[in-house]
């Protein structure tokens, strides 16, 4: 059987699989697989190929050190094997032992390292169920990533949002995100969720002072930091991203803890680390 020759996406069945080790000793699911179909962007459609002898190999390293934690964790890779074999990641042993012939799933090959390309120019760079769809797709956030994200760039987005046309002014201040139980659940609360009662701004207090008149250093309650944030805000914030910075805010300074438990120091807190993501000085 030859290699292939090309890349692109392709249905396939495994010839012989197997677990084993890499160069840094992390674990790695090797699979040899024989090309069955080639699928064909311009005509949006599956073609035969079977009647080419060609397979590929799969070399896929499960777990690896984080970039950002610096920790061992399981690599997307893993994620994918897991899905398309039926693994429930608990044990080596089903991905080294269990014959896997009759499966079938995609595999998408494309060109290697130039470094290496010599001896191997093609290699299997992703996995994905039979039925996936096909082709090469735009990878999108999710929820989480996104909000992971702004929170990361948060500072470089206020720079580039004031070249951008300022958003219109609320004619009343939004609603303050609801809380049910603790902090940790409300920021992982659905979305458009309300409450009942309208926060109540305070009066307009100058943008260079942080502090809220009448109230004594360090302490608020929780209208009165909403009401500071609302005012404070940067215009180009939008009541979306108050909403989940003050959230934000919320579960790290008073994690699992009851709404109404919390201090009036913790909601100074609060309304303090908002205003230094979102606020306007």
């Amino acid at each position: 059987m030859g290699r292939v020759d090309r890349t692109g996406t392709f249905r396939c069945s495994p010839i012989e699989t197997g677990v084993g080790v890499s160069r840094n000793k992390f674990p790695v699911f090797t699979a040899q697989v024989k090309l069955l179909e080639y699928w064909d962007e311009d005509a949006g459609a599956w073609h035969p190929w079977e009647e080419y002898e060609q397979d590929a190999t799969i070399f896929a390293t499960l777990f690896g050190i984080g970039k950002k934690s610096q920790k061992m964790e399981p690599t997307l890779n893993h994620v994918q094997i897991s899905k398309v074999f039926n693994c429930d990641g608990t044990d080596f042993g089903y991905l080294n032992d269990t014959d896997f012939s009759a499966l079938k799933f995609q595999v998408r090959i494309e060109d290697n390292d130039p470094d290496y390309a010599d001896k191997n120019p093609y290699v299997v760079n992703w996995v994905d169920e039979y039925d996936a769809e096909p082709g090469r797709r735009i990878k999108k956030l999710d929820v989480a990533g996104i909000k992971e994200l702004n929170q990361q760039f948060a500072m470089l987005l206020k720079q580039t949002g004031k070249k951008a046309a300022p958003a219109k002014a609320p004619t009343k201040a939004p609603e303050v995100p609801a809380v049910t139980q603790t902090a940790t659940k409300a920021v992982k609360a659905k979305k458009g969720k309300k409450q009942t009662e309208a926060a109540k701004a305070p009066p307009k207090a100058p943008p260079q002072v942080p502090t809220v008149p009448g109230i004594p250093e360090g302490k608020c309650t929780k209208q009165e930091a909403w009401g500071t944030v609302c005012e404070l805000k940067d215009d180009a914030c939008s009541d979306e991203q108050l909403k989940a910075a003050w959230l934000a805010a919320l579960a790290a300074t008073a994690p699992d803890i009851e709404e109404k438990n919390i201090t009036s120091e913790q909601w100074f807190t609060i309304r303090d680390a908002v205003l230094n993501d979102v606020g306007k000085f």
